[in-house]
């Protein structure tokens, strides 16, 4: 009856509502070896063990490193079907970027029993109350209670087969409506599932309007390693719900854009006294010690030099106060017309403000012997919805016909590994502008004009019908450029952001053109995309 009733229940299937939310997210790193804190640079760590503990479920020793927080609201409707969540307070350990405050809400972690899968990093485990639950658990009637004048019945579930993707635990579910009310559930222990060690679940559910059972309390727990041996890292989630209203509506504000995950605008500002009197459960000692923690850690040379590091690796310049130096991987390269090519940049940083970066590089080929450049300034409009705008000037050598998401081949690492030379290069000077409009989240539009002087080159000559040779070739260009892809998401720093995906396909229209004779252009013509 339970399974026969679930679509009664889901709060995935109401027809619409609202709550007021709050998330808190946990990650621990495991099996810690602690004798790496007497080593070397590492003993500047060595207070960390102080905060060494040890999880009861799974018996391995862990560390703290990551808390956040977040109270959001809600909004749900099932026709049409849409979703938001607005983060109006947040606080996240170490992270000084507030766009990842997306990841901190309710969305991004989210499971729910009534769906015939839990998904725990792309792997679905099968709900206890899956559609066909008889299939893969055994079910026993354990004991009964009455709360509150409400009959309810415990029933306990173990998994059927050995290996399987299943859990086993209890539930107590609602006499009459055989609505979930309280449920625990932890993985199989033989349950094979690729460096997921330990699943455990519990989820607690409220009486809304006398009749209809809503989700007061979600906790979930995951361990995670590459082997036993090797360190991990635990998981911790805990969602709380209140002022839970049935049949509300979605502010037609969140509505305008496809964004599931808005953060509202100083939602980073709230101090801890303001924390103390909204959060619905004090932070644990070991959860407010990690804040103090990460703050240590920060301060440590250590540290400073790694993330130095890890960020030069990731954005490919090395950061600097108020300037980066780089990008690193064009410092030195070789191609057949360059010969020995070095590299010098810098860009500014959000250390001087986060709306307008200024950057530029020169070069030198010891083959040409000639000095290339190019420079620019990116302004940003606007981050929700995103607009920019971007100017930009160069004289540079570039493979002719090659696209903007071309991968570029002109790096250090290209310039060591590649078997088979590059030889079609050409001078190029280039001056560019450019305005990025964002009209919905994965909807966007960009505006593009440019000059472009092209020279040939002996490996590139331009010869024309008659056998006489062109110094150089003017294009003039007009540029516009649609594309669409739905419920995108993206990782967003101060000047850039990073596309994390979505499940559809990317649809894009690109139009270019140029007639002859209009500010100096050689030729007409029409490109479509």
């Amino acid at each position: 009856s339970v399974i026969a009733h679930k679509d009664e229940h889901n709060p995935d299937l109401r027809t619409s509502y609202s709550s007021r939310v709050y998330n808190k997210l946990q990650i621990d790193v495991n099996n810690v070896d602690t004798g790496l804190f007497d080593k070397g640079p590492m003993k500047q760590l060595r207070f960390l063990k102080q905060h060494l503990d040890t999880n009861a479920a799974t018996g391995k020793n862990f560390i703290p490193v990551f808390v956040s927080e977040s109270l959001s609201k809600l909004y749900y409707q099932s026709s049409p079907q849409a979703r938001r969540e607005e983060i109006l307070n947040t606080q996240m350990s170490g992270i000084e970027n507030e766009e990842y405050a997306q990841f901190a809400g309710t969305f991004y972690q989210d499971f729910n029993i009534y769906n015939n899968y839990i998904s725990v990093f792309n792997q679905g485990l099968v709900s206890p109350i899956h559609s066909r639950g008889r299939m893969y658990y055994e079910y026993f009637l354990v004991d009964s209670a009455d709360v509150d004048g409400q009959k309810r019945y415990r029933v306990s579930f173990r998994p059927r087969r050995r290996y399987e993707p299943t859990f086993r635990g209890y539930m107590w579910i609602a006499d009459g409506s055989y609505a979930v009310i309280e449920a625990q559930y932890e993985l199989a222990r033989d349950a094979n599932l690729n460096f997921v060690n330990y699943v455990m679940g519990d989820e607690e559910y409220q009486l809304v309007d006398g009749r209809t059972w809503f989700p007061r309390r979600k906790h979930f727990f995951v361990d995670l390693n590459l082997t036993d041996q090797t360190f991990g890292l635990f998981g911790h989630k805990t969602t709380l719900y209140d002022s839970v209203k049935l049949g509300a509506t979605i502010p037609p504000r969140l509505l305008r854009g496809n964004e599931e995950v808005v953060v509202a605008e100083g939602a980073h500002e709230a101090g801890e006294k303001y924390w103390d009197s909204i959060r619905p459960v004090p932070l644990s000692g070991s959860e407010t010690s990690v804040f103090a923690m990460v703050d240590s850690v920060k301060q440590l040379p250590l540290y400073r030099g790694a993330r130095r590091v890890w960020l030069m690796l990731l954005e490919r310049y090395f950061p600097l106060r108020y300037v980066d130096i780089g990008p690193w991987q064009r410092i030195y390269t070789y191609n057949e017309v360059e010969g020995h090519r070095f590299t010098f940049g810098l860009r500014t940083n959000a250390d001087i403000t986060r709306h307008v970066q200024v950057w530029g590089y020169a070069g030198y080929g010891t083959r040409d012997a000639q000095w290339k450049w190019k420079g620019g300034a990116l302004w940003v409009i606007k981050r929700r919805p995103w607009r920019t705008l971007r100017l930009e000037a160069g004289h540079e050598v570039e493979v002719l016909g090659q696209g903007k998401k071309s991968i570029e081949e002109d790096n250090l690492l290209s310039a060591l590994l590649r078997e088979r030379r590059n030889n079609k290069l050409t001078m190029v000077d280039r001056g560019e502008i450019s305005y990025f409009h964002e009209w919905i989240t994965g909807l966007s539009t960009e505006f593009t004009a440019s000059h472009s002087r092209v020279y040939p080159t002996v490996y590139v000559p331009f010869v024309r019908a008659d056998g006489s040779r062109a110094p150089s070739l003017n294009d003039t260009r007009l540029e516009v450029e649609f594309r669409w892809k739905y419920r995108e998401r993206f990782i967003t720093n101060s000047f850039y952001r990073q596309s994390a995906g979505s499940k559809y396909p990317e649809i894009s229209v690109n139009v270019a053109g140029a007639l002859r004779g209009v500010l100096r252009s050689d030729f007409s013509y029409l490109r479509l995309s």
